[in-house]
């Protein structure tokens, strides 16, 4: 067994006193102690409080850095997304600028395509107004008719004529 003071007080005081002195005393000294006791388990209390609330705190703080990382990482992902959005953009209007460029050369093109087609169309035209004019003797002054192969060559026509005062070619 132990012997506190708290134990060997109120037994010396008994001893000593006796009577109503020693119970007033007593008394005094069991409210003193009653009222430390008191306060010691109130500023636990209050320390158990703080403690919490800081635990609580840092669990917020803890939650609010989750929430801004978060954050940041979609930031940082919206921007990864416009940035190849962007470059989607540019590489679009690069297409369509070489589409446009090809177009015009397409057109360019047909256009040139067509002049030479009226232009062979108007050759091919004159060459027929001129066959008749056309002989196969060079020196020859009577124009007779002659055919023209599609390879360029030039062969007598079978009738030949001949004009006045002439001889055949």
């Amino acid at each position: 067994m132990e012997l506190t003071l708290d134990a060997i007080l109120p037994a010396m005081l008994s001893l000593l006193g006796g009577g109503s002195i020693g119970i007033v005393l007593t008394w005094r000294w069991q409210k003193v102690k009653a009222q430390a006791d008191a306060q010691k388990a109130q500023a636990e209390a209050k320390q158990q409080e703080a403690e919490a609330k800081a635990a609580e705190v840092e669990i917020a703080q803890k939650v609010q850095e989750t929430y801004e990382h978060m954050i940041q990482s979609k930031q940082e992902e919206v921007e990864d997304k416009m940035r190849i959005i962007q470059e989607l953009r540019m590489e679009r209007d690069h297409f369509r600028q070489d589409r446009n460029e090809l177009r015009e050369r397409q057109d360019k093109t047909d256009a040139t395509v067509r002049n030479l087609q009226r232009e062979v169309a108007r050759y091919g035209r004159m060459v027929e107004s001129m066959r008749p004019f056309v002989c196969g003797d060079r020196s020859c002054k009577l124009r007779q008719s002659v055919i023209i192969s599609s390879d360029g060559a030039v062969e007598a026509s079978k009738s030949k004529t001949i004009k006045k005062g002439g001889t055949p070619c």
